[in-house]
């Protein structure tokens, strides 16, 4: 068992060694004294600001990453809600979408996407627009608010679908195609 207190000047982080055995199909506790691990005397919110601060003066690249700073919030938002509600456990994670979506698109909050489906490059998915499962988007495409998008949809790179689209089932959606015969 670990036990850490940031509350404590020295000795904020304490190992239990304890371990239970079973007699007669009865766990019986064996509690063990407790191992104090040394700590240096700093504030580690004050070290990762100061690195930070630094990798931006030298143009340096940080020890972490903003998935990792994300990680660290969503610990800090559940011990505030396990508090609030009175030391109640709290889930911790990053729930990861049915869909993947590329690094540079940008998928507003209250967009639907369906299991499956694919975003590109520099794509736009605007509030109360709902796509289906498996679609594609490619590139720099745009989906305006209230577009609904059917199953297994494609839609070409550099097409924009405004409000008041709807795309059924299986369509294939791109810019203009020229065909020529000489």
């Amino acid at each position: 068992m670990a036990v850490f207190d940031d509350v404590q000047r020295e000795h904020k982080l304490v190992l239990y060694s304890h371990r239970i055995d079973w007699l007669d199909r009865t766990p019986v506790a064996h509690k063990a004294d407790g191992e104090v691990v040394e700590l240096p005397p700093c504030e580690p919110l004050r070290l990762e600001c100061e690195h930070f601060l630094h990798c931006i003066r030298t143009r340096g690249v940080p020890r972490t990453s903003g998935a990792s700073a994300l990680r660290v919030l969503q610990v800090l938002e559940a011990c505030e809600q396990s508090l609030r509600a009175e030391g109640a456990t709290v889930p911790i994670g990053v729930v990861t979408p049915g869909y993947f979506a590329h690094s540079t698109a940008v998928i507003d909050e209250g967009a639907q996407i369906g299991e499956g489906s694919r975003i590109w490059h520099f794509s736009h998915i605007m509030p109360d627009s709902k796509m289906g499962t498996n679609c594609n988007l490619g590139q720099n495409v745009v989906v305006s608010p209230h577009v609904k998008i059917g199953n297994n949809v494609k839609i070409q790179n550099n097409v924009s679908l405004y409000t008041g689209v709807e795309l059924e089932d299986d369509v294939f959606c791109g810019h203009r195609w020229c065909s020529r015969t000489w």
